[in-house]
């Protein structure tokens, strides 16, 4: 014998088994952080649209440079190194076995964008040192140096890479004068 419940039971049944065939599946869009993984794209974690991001034309250290000015001469930094203030600036260090020191810190650095005057917010400080000399010379966007730094690469976990060009750098310790770097632009490719 039917009860009244079963014609109830059967059509709900029947609804319920429409509204599920007929709802499309959920669409992961979660990021699994694999190194040339496409953050832009919504469904990342296809392999179609893995990229292997941009590249860069800067070559790894050693780096030489010839100073021109008061102390003048041919040196190899063979020492260089990143270190990343706060996600957009960085600075950038060239160090040589002969006491030298050209050390860069310049932000906000962004794969693809360009640095300098007119640039604003934009950070370029140079400094040049060899503490045996007494020597220190510097330049500072902020206070009318001109400089700029073009960013191909930075793309996490790689560090920023591009080139730097700069005008003659001015003494700032006992010694009035300045020095002029060349071969430029000046390269720069942090390590991962």
């Amino acid at each position: 014998m039917a009860t009244r419940s079963q014609p109830f039971l059967g059509a709900l049944t029947l609804l319920l088994l429409f509204v599920a065939v007929g709802c499309p599946p959920v669409q992961e869009t979660r990021d699994d952080d694999t190194i040339d993984d496409d953050d832009s794209a919504a469904d990342d974690d296809s392999q179609g649209d893995d990229d292997t991001g941009a590249t860069c034309s800067a070559p790894p250290p050693p780096y030489t440079f010839e100073f021109t000015g008061n102390h003048s001469g041919t040196f190899v930094f063979d020492d260089f190194a990143c270190t990343d203030y706060n996600g957009d600036e960085w600075s950038l260090s060239y160090l040589n076995s002969s006491g030298w020191h050209l050390r860069v810190v310049a932000g906000p650095l962004a794969e693809g964008e360009s640095l300098g005057p007119g640039t604003d917010p934009a950070k370029i400080d140079i400094t040049l040192q060899n503490n045996s000399k007494q020597a220190v010379y510097s330049g500072r966007l902020s206070l009318g140096h001109v400089a700029n730094i073009e960013v191909q690469r930075y793309q996490s976990p790689s560090g920023p890479c591009g080139w730097l060009t700069t005008d003659a750098l001015q003494s700032s310790g006992p010694t009035a004068g300045s020095v002029s770097i060349t071969p430029q632009p000046i390269p720069f490719n942090c390590p991962n």
